[in-house]
């Protein structure tokens, strides 16, 4: 019988003692560092650190020079203070700088018999890496926000998963018309692929895919484009047809719009990925076409949490996902007070890769890793899938004038598998 495992962190770290102290600096990638609980400083960076206890020991490859080494020692102290919060004394952290060769870093840590590895950071590096660490007596938590390979295990946070709520949610709610507006480039394409994918799953279809250029200088082209595409013989039919199979309320609602409005438009749901300037232009450009905020869905990724963007009107009403503040702004918080800087966001796979191997690390992994029911961290629930990937539990938020508001909560479960007990 499985049992849900989740992960435990510590609140107040004002009741503690002691705090850890920074980490030393590895300035090479050939030099590994153990860590132990509270870290002490070396005499000079790059030296080793001595243990000081017997047990676990855990890799961390992550750019600690060069131009991401400020996010790496983000990442790294994010680490530590789960190690901290979590209360191990019996885990050390085996440090290897992968900025310039990360297929060195892993075979130093490989070498040094760690029972399990959290990074790297880059998709290139965890590729370096894989075939070094990867195994089944010892899991890999990549920090990479894309898809590894076999025996790699994502952390990150990845546009997929954005994708996939939010098309699921309008789906929900009456849409199932979909259409693309993005970037002509390797990004727009893989937005592209990503909204195919989650549109067929959650039972919608896609009717249209307009592209611009990266830099934005056709937005006025494309947003007309999008504007003008037809309504194809058949489509009106199909969503109704689709609408009633679900049925409900909402499913009612969106026929009843559908058949009222005559079919203006030939989709229901427009999905914006792009940066936050693009996003200005085309929200000005949409204004511009006749778009209207409500009169089709908007949504886009988390870039679309910006000021910037409040104020733009056809920008109320939009839609994008974020992982539920489960423990995040506290975990930020007692980080700033140990410190001492401010390492926004992108550290808290860190923390919740470092609070999981200690949950875990000591009894049998595949079942646990495996666990249908996921387990829950500062950025909510999270569970991994057979081919390594992760699937997150995310909160849908809405756009108004004042900020952002809570469309749809992240579920507080994942659906169970056809056998929970296999």
């Amino acid at each position: 019988m499985t049992r849900t495992f989740f992960i435990l962190v510590a609140l107040v770290l004002a009741a503690c003692q002691t705090v850890p102290k920074k980490a030393a600096v590895v300035s090479e990638p050939e030099t590994v560092v153990e860590e132990s609980g509270p870290v002490a400083e070396p005499d000079e960076a790059g030296a080793a650190i001595e243990s000081i206890t017997a047990g676990y020991k855990v890799g961390f490859l992550v750019p600690l020079s060069g131009e991401l080494g400020g996010l790496g020692r983000g990442l790294l102290d994010a680490a530590t203070l789960a190690l901290f919060d979590i209360g191990r004394d019996d885990i050390e952290l085996v440090v290897a700088d992968t900025a310039r060769d990360a297929a060195a870093a892993a075979r130093q840590v490989a070498a040094a018999g760690v029972d399990a590895v959290i990074g790297p950071l880059l998709a290139r590096s965890v590729d370096e890496a894989a075939a070094i660490l990867a195994g089944p007596d010892r899991h890999v938590f990549a920090l990479s926000s894309d898809p590894a390979g076999a025996g790699i295990l994502v952390m990150g946070h990845t546009p997929e998963h954005q994708v996939r709520r939010l098309v699921s949610h309008a789906v929900a709610t009456g849409s199932v018309r979909f259409a693309l507006l993005a970037p002509r480039s390797p990004f727009g394409e893989r937005m592209a692929g990503l909204l195919r994918e989650a549109v067929a799953e959650a039972g919608g279809f896609v009717t249209a895919e307009v592209y611009h250029d990266p830099a934005g200088n056709d937005v006025d082209a494309a947003v007309a484009a999008l504007a003008s595409t037809p309504v194809l013989p058949g489509d009106m039919e199909r969503a109704v047809a689709m609408l009633q199979d679900r049925g409900g309320l909402a499913a009612e609602v969106a026929i009843e719009r559908l058949l009222d409005s005559g079919s203006l438009r030939a989709f229901d749901a427009v999905f914006l990925p792009g940066s936050i300037p693009l996003l200005q232009r085309t929200a000005a450009w949409m204004g511009h076409h006749d778009f209207r905020a409500g009169d089709v869905q908007l949504f886009g990724l988390g870039t679309l949490d910006d000021p910037a963007l409040f104020r733009e009107p056809v920008m109320n009403g939009t839609w994008f996902a974020v992982p539920p503040d489960a423990g995040r702004s506290a975990m930020l918080s007692r980080f700033r007070d140990t410190f001492g800087y401010d390492p926004g966001d992108p550290v808290t796979p860190a923390y919740d890769a470092m609070a999981l191997v200690s949950a875990v690390i000591s009894d049998p992994w595949q079942r646990q890793i495996t666990d249908w029911r996921g387990f829950g961290g500062i950025d909510g629930l999270f569970r991994f899938l057979g081919d390594g990937r992760t699937e997150r539990q995310l909160a849908v938020m809405r756009i108004t004038p004042a900020g952002p508001v809570i469309e749809d909560p992240a579920p507080a479960a994942f659906a169970p598998p056809a056998d929970p007990g296999a």
